[in-house]
């Protein structure tokens, strides 16, 4: 928000990009204005869609969405279900416009004080949602503290998935700090399944939100680079 107004201020900013969470705000909306929250979601995603694309014309050429709902939703609702068809026409509202954007779909499944509170945690249910159905560029999926569980699923599409994939090879949920060489063995698991070319490494998460101190969050980043380093020159990449 602040570069946003420098921006509109016509001062000079360097930015590149910006994370967003919209549809599941609606889940902390008390208020008597709305009785449908459905309505709530969609003048969400219409408000954010005119900030989104103000960021755009300032400069900023990638937009990080954070959407768990969607997954959320499709294993307990089901993923053909019309909450779940409703959560997915108000995401590609809030990023209509985007398309010279590249726009990253994030999700993973909660990080409150780094605690695990979801059981059923799989991404089978909306996996062609996230691929097919929602727009953007990049999906980023928490693997590691899942023990890479749903992988394969990205198997049958190897070298020509619709989007890029950004596996986490870090865990945003313990506090060790991960060694390269641990990164660089979940890597080579991921590649079993996609594609160097479509394949970003990351975090699980975000290290915020009541997550660790940030010490421990830059040095299990510098850990993914080290790893991924690696295996840059296993597959004789600079």
């Amino acid at each position: 928000i602040w570069r946003l107004a420098q921006a509109r201020a016509g001062r000079p900013v360097k930015f590149g990009t910006c994370c967003s969470q919209v549809m599941g705000l609606f889940l902390d909306i008390h208020t008597p204005k709305y009785t449908d929250h459905r309505q709530a979601i969609w003048d969400m995603a219409e408000a954010m869609n005119k900030e989104l694309l103000a960021l755009r014309d300032a400069g900023c050429r990638l937009i990080q969405i954070e959407e768990p709902t969607v997954h959320f939703w499709s294993n307990t609702y089901g993923a053909a279900s019309d909450e779940v068809k409703f959560m997915v026409e108000a995401f590609n509202r809030e990023v209509q416009g985007l398309d010279d954007v590249e726009v990253w779909i994030h999700t993973c499944w909660g990080n409150p004080n780094m605690q695990r509170v979801i059981e059923n945690d799989s991404y089978a249910a909306s996996f062609d949602l996230y691929l097919e159905a929602l727009r953007g560029d990049v999906w980023t999926v928490e693997m590691t503290d899942r023990q890479f569980r749903d992988i394969d699923l990205f198997g049958r599409l190897k070298g020509r998935l619709p989007k890029k994939i950004a596996v986490g090879v870090v865990s945003h949920r313990t506090l060790q700090v991960d060694r390269p060489e641990d990164v660089a063995a979940r890597i080579r698991r991921a590649l079993e399944f996609i594609s160097p070319e479509q394949l970003i490494v990351s975090s699980d998460c975000g290290f915020g939100r009541q997550g660790c101190n940030r010490d421990i969050a830059f040095f299990k980043t510098t850990a993914i680079a080290q790893g991924a380093n690696i295996i840059r020159r296993e597959l004789g990449l600079p």
